[in-house]
């Protein structure tokens, strides 16, 4: 984590999508809320200057990363999540989850995201058609049927990501892929 936020402390370095993986502690306030190893405030407190020049969307792909938790006493604004730290550093839009989101619908996620074809791919529209595959898997389920409780959690999980940000944005990577900042 500290190697991506010295990358993005580069006022000339831009990114497309910066998608950040990792597990996170129980969100109870921001000086105990961690991501990635860092605690809310303590990222908060980063400069992040590739953000604000890129245009940047960010994939906050960790449970509870959308989740608002108190911040301090002393602080104006009374609460915080990791997707609104990244809005206040210059993300465009960020994409982020409500609650816990297993690996392997993470990653699912991902490949949702890199190859859903066409030019116009707004977040929105993204977002969207996730859920949609999984709101099709549960409409004709019988509450017998042995799936029943696999086919809710993979629905439920469909639904933790939530996106900051305008819904038109669109999501466009060009050029090279840059695997860890």
């Amino acid at each position: 984590m500290q190697h991506l936020l010295d990358q993005l402390r580069r006022d000339d370095l831009r990114v497309a999508l910066l998608m950040l993986y990792g597990r996170t502690t129980n969100p109870t306030d921001g000086t105990a809320f961690r991501f990635g190893g860092l605690t809310l405030n303590q990222l908060d407190h980063k400069g992040m200057p590739a953000l604000r020049g890129s245009d940047a969307v960010v994939l906050l792909n960790g449970c509870n990363t959308a989740k608002p938790v108190p911040i301090g006493p002393q602080v104006p604004v009374g609460t915080a999540s990791f997707a609104s730290v990244f809005l206040s550093k210059g993300a465009s839009a960020v994409i982020a989850t409500l609650g816990e989101v297993r690996v392997d619908h993470a990653y699912a996620f991902v490949l949702h995201l890199l190859e859903s074809p066409g030019d116009n791919r707004r977040l929105g529209v993204l977002l969207r058609t996730w859920r949609q595959r999984y709101v099709q898997d549960v409409l004709p389920l019988d509450s017998a049927d042995p799936r029943h409780s696999a086919v809710f959690e993979a629905f439920f999980q469909g639904f933790m990501y939530v996106c900051y940000g305008h819904p038109d944005r669109t999501l466009q990577v060009r050029g090279t892929v840059v695997a860890g900042l």
